[in-house]
């Protein structure tokens, strides 16, 4: 009974909301938030917005490559980008962030059986190491203005392909993206972690120039879903599907349940010590 009363609350919230949505809805492969599984766009990001937008999606949702997504969104209003880091830089360029999505660890991983750890990125350099990424990442970016050797991948298999042909020693990842590539890849598998990078959040996004109206829509859907029992039930749904015990809390969005959603001691995509 107490179960029906809060969503039919939850749903009445969300019917008395303003009717301004996104015009366009953009994302690129990064599991598990976003990512293509027979020919359908799934993910936790994707529920979310089921969540925010029960109905109907107000646009379908197109997949493409992350540069491509990113300049898009950049030059169009009214535009829903996800899932992205929220940077300083970003910022600047007028973007508007609804969040966190999720809280997660970003770690550097090895696929070679007796790698020894490294201490720092100070060491990393030292021993000439290659890191593999994402492309247009701005952890990759942030990591190549360090002085890091990093080359990036338009997918994961080519990364995983670059490591176990050796032409790179190193795999950028996070936590939660790693348990999943690792149920997914023969190479995944062999993953181990050697230097743990710091901690950041996942955000959705309005491209810069969106309508104040679609901003607060898009906010208060955000807020009414993320306390939601659907969005839970979707947590539930995505910890028996990825096999991994998952969190979802207002401060963190999802996040690995072992790790606690306390607040990232160290932002990594601002920079901003958070405690």
């Amino acid at each position: 009974m107490k179960y029906s009363l809060v969503l039919i609350g939850f749903l009445c919230a969300l019917q008395s909301l303003a009717s301004a949505v996104p015009e366009r809805l953009l994302t690129s492969e990064k599991r598990p938030y976003n990512y293509l599984n027979h020919q359908l766009v799934t993910g936790l990001t994707i529920d979310l917005l089921h969540t925010m937008y029960p109905q109907q999606l107000p646009a379908a949702v197109e997949l493409m490559p992350w540069p491509r997504a990113l300049h898009t969104a950049l030059h169009t209003p009214n535009v829903l980008l996800f899932t992205m880091g929220k940077t300083a830089l970003r910022q600047q360029q007028g973007f508007h962030f609804i969040g966190p999505v999720s809280r997660r660890e970003h770690w550097l991983y090895s696929a070679e059986p007796g790698f020894k750890p490294l201490l720092s990125l100070e060491h990393l350099k030292s021993r000439k190491l290659l890191i593999v990424g994402l492309r247009a990442g701005w952890l990759s970016e942030w990591l190549q203005e360090q002085g890091v050797a990093l080359e990036t991948v338009g997918d994961y298999e080519q990364g995983m392909q670059m490591l176990a042909r050796d032409r790179a020693q190193l795999w950028l990842s996070t936590e939660l993206e790693e348990q999943v590539l690792r149920n997914h890849s023969p190479a995944g598998q062999k993953l181990k972690p050697v230097l743990k990078l710091g901690c950041s959040y996942n955000y959705l996004a309005l491209s810069p120039g969106s309508s104040q109206a679609l901003i607060e829509d898009t906010r208060a859907r955000f807020a009414l879903a993320i306390r939601s029992p659907q969005l839970q039930q979707h947590r539930q749904n995505w910890q028996q599907e990825l096999g991994l015990a998952l969190g979802l809390s207002p401060s963190a969005g999802f996040y690995l349940v072992h790790e606690g959603d306390a607040k990232c001691t160290m932002d990594l995509a601002s920079g901003v010590r958070t405690q």
